[in-house]
Order: C-alpha cells, then sequence, then structure tokens
C-alpha cells in the first residue's frame, strides 16, 4: 500500500475463514484498502474468470502476484496443481488489459531437487520456464526464487520443517525481507512497462504538449520558439527553467533522454 496500491482481489481455497487470512483482510481494510475476498480454486480456469468477471469496471486488474503453495505427500497431484495449473490459468486468463506485473515464486529445488519432493521441484521447474516463456514474448513477468521465510507461513506453521531445512545448511529470510523483496520487484516491474515502445507515442504527446505550452508562455509562434531554444545553450536553458517555471532541474537530467 505504501507505493499506492488501494485495491485488492484474493483467491485463497478457503476464503478468509483462516485465521491468518482473516488478519491481513482486516488490517488492509483498517488502512483504507478495498480488499475482496472469493473462495476459489486458481486451479479452476472458470474461479478465476469469476473473479475478473466480478471486479468493478472502474478497478481493473493491473497485476497479478500467486505466491501459492502446497505440499502433500499424500497425493502428488494436490501439490502440482495450484502451482501448475493455477499459474497456467492465471497466464491465460482474459485480462481486458495490460498487466502492470505478473509476479510469480519459485524454490532452489527447481534446480538443486528436494529429496522425496519431485513434484514440488517439478512444479517450481515449470514456474520457471512459464516466467521465461512470457518474456520471450514481451509479457511482464518476474519469478522470485524464494529459500525458506522465516517467521510466517508454512516454515512458521511446522517447526520440525524448519529445524530439517536448517540442518541441510538451509537458511531462511525474514518477513521483512520477503516485502522489501516483493517492493523491488513490483516497482521494476511497472518502470519497465512505462519505458515499453508501445507508450513511445505518449511520451511524443507529452513533450509536444510541453513545447507548446513554452511557446505560448513566452508569447511566440512556433518556429519563433524552436529558432530561439536552438540559440540557447544548455545553462542557459536550465536558468531560464528555473527564473520562469521555479524548476530547479539538474543540468545532466536536462540533457538526458526524454
Amino acid at each position: 500500500m505504501k507505493n499506492g496500491a488501494r485495491n485488492f482481489a484474493f483467491l485463497p481455497r478457503y476464503g478468509a475463514y483462516l485465521e491468518q487470512a482473516s488478519l491481513v483482510v482486516d488490517e488492509l481494510k483498517a488502512a483504507g484498502a478495498t480488499v475482496q475476498v472469493f473462495r476459489g480454486d486458481a486451479g479452476l480456469k472458470s474461479d478465476i474468470e469469476e473473479v475478473i468477471n466480478s471486479v468493478p469496471e472502474n478497478q481493473p486488474v493491473r497485476g497479478v502476484i500467486n505466491a501459492v503453495m502446497t505440499l502433500s505427500y499424500e497425493n502428488w497431484a494436490l501439490s502440482v496443481h495450484p502451482k501448475v495449473t493455477g499459474t497456467k490459468n492465471l497466464h491465460e486468463a482474459p485480462f481486458h488489459l495490460s498487466l502492470d506485473l505478473f509476479v510469480t515464486t519459485s524454490s532452489v529445488s527447481g534446480v538443486l531437487g528436494t529429496p522425496g519432493q519431485s513434484n514440488y521441484a517439478a512444479e517450481n521447474s515449470y514456474i520457471y520456464a512459464l516466467a521465461r516463456h512470457r518474456r520471450s514474448y514481451r509479457q511482464n513477468s518476474v519469478l522470485i526464487v524464494l529459500p525458506m521465510v522465516l517467521g510466517v507461513g508454512v516454515a512458521a506453521e511446522n517447526s520440525e520443517l524448519e529445524e530439517s531445512l536448517g540442518r541441510k545448511g538451509i537458511y531462511g529470510i525474514d518477513e521483512e525481507t520477503l516485502l522489501h523483496v516483493f517492493d523491488i520487484v513490483i516497482i521494476e516491474q511497472v518502470r519497465e512497462g512505462i519505458s515499453d515502445q508501445k507508450f513511445i507515442y505518449t511520451v511524443q504527446a507529452v513533450h509536444e504538449r510541453f513545447i507548446t505550452k513554452l511557446a505560448r508562455m513566452l508569447m511566440l509562434g512556433m518556429n519563433e520558439f524552436e529558432e530561439e531554444s536552438r540559440s540557447m545553450n544548455g545553462a542557459e536553458f536550465r536558468d531560464w527553467i528555473v527564473k520562469e517555471l521555479g524548476l530547479d532541474i539538474p543540468f545532466q537530467q536536462l540533457l538526458g533522454p526524454i
């Protein structure tokens, strides 16, 4: 939320009935966010489409984060279903506008493997391949390869798992570090989207508008303004901006690309 997000839609299997999920929802609402919780399964396309259709038109989905993890020794497919099928469905979902971000989480097990958990290793390998696939088609996608996360999530709920991983030399990160990683990933994806070629006409339009405004302020025609501006050196132009507009723009930034 500190970066501007105000509307959230969650799709957990059990809705907000779990205590930890309910606390997160209450905390977001108390901070002024709009939160919608849908009970469903990302592994079912129909559930994803229902969420998309239920979101208000004035609040279109602009980013997707899939950080699901399910481990089960009883059923190999139970683990693969939300991670592989769920992420595939999110990738293929009919989002009406281009996404600003598409974030998935994975594990080093996709590269190193995990004894007795080939399903977990396989699903993380799939997530990695899908991220590369999206990037090859110039679609936003970032894969976060996470170690064990301490204090929250699976490790916090299973002390034996945390101890077992620690004995193998696998050390974790805390919640604050995890959130910092997400901050970096989200901000960088948005920056990358703005620099995309599809925005070139927007940049040109803003540039033309800015030049036209300056010409009017100086009561000059466009041809006169262009001649005057060409006769100015960079230092003179910066001094003029400071004097006339009250904007203190660094010299190097002024000479850089728009």
